[in-house]
Parts: structure tokens; C-alpha cells; sequence
């Protein structure tokens, strides 16, 4: 990979990290899943899984609508950067 190319791919995540073992963390969260004084379903993605979830309705009305807006924005420019990241990563490989 050309230094450019790895700057680029370093800028939008940042620099390697080690390989995770994916079998091993599965298995340490199940294990921690049970261990808990109370039940978070950690694969599950629910309200109930978000710590401070509950307290999202106790704010005003404008600023959820602000945080919302917020998100959308941030999600919106992740795909874009990663889009951006597939096609550079293509004409990369084609040269």
C-alpha cells in the first residue's frame, strides 16, 4: 500500500490495532451477561440496553429534537466517508 493510501485509511479510523480474538470476546460477554446483579441483554439492542436511556425523556422537547438532528448528521457523513473510503480503496487496487 502506498504512503498516501495508508494515511488516508489511518485519517478516517485511526491507527492499527492489535486482531481481536471475536470467539473470546463473545464468549466474555455472555459470561458477564450472566454474572450481572441485573439482566442486560448486551446483544440486544433495546432502551433498556442503554445506560441513561430513561433519562433522554425526562429532557426538553428541543434539545431530543437537537441530539436527533445531531445523530442523523453524524451517521449520514460516516457512510459518506466510508463510501468515499470503498471507491479510493477500488481505484487503489486498479492501478
Amino acid at each position: 500500500m502506498n504512503a498516501g493510501m495508508a494515511h488516508s485509511y489511518e485519517s478516517q479510523f485511526g491507527p492499527a490495532s492489535d486482531p481481536i480474538d471475536i470467539a473470546q470476546f463473545v464468549r466474555t460477554a455472555i459470561e458477564l451477561e450472566t454474572q450481572a446483579p441485573v439482566s442486560v441483554p448486551m446483544f440486544s439492542p433495546s432502551p433498556s440496553s442503554v445506560a441513561g436511556f430513561e433519562a433522554m425523556d425526562q429532557l426538553p422537547e428541543e434539545y431530543k429534537e437537537s441530539v436527533s438532528e445531531e445523530c442523523r448528521y453524524v451517521v449520514s457523513h460516516y457512510f459518506e466517508a466510508v463510501s468515499n473510503l470503498i471507491v479510493f480503496t477500488l481505484a487503489a487496487l486498479l492501478i
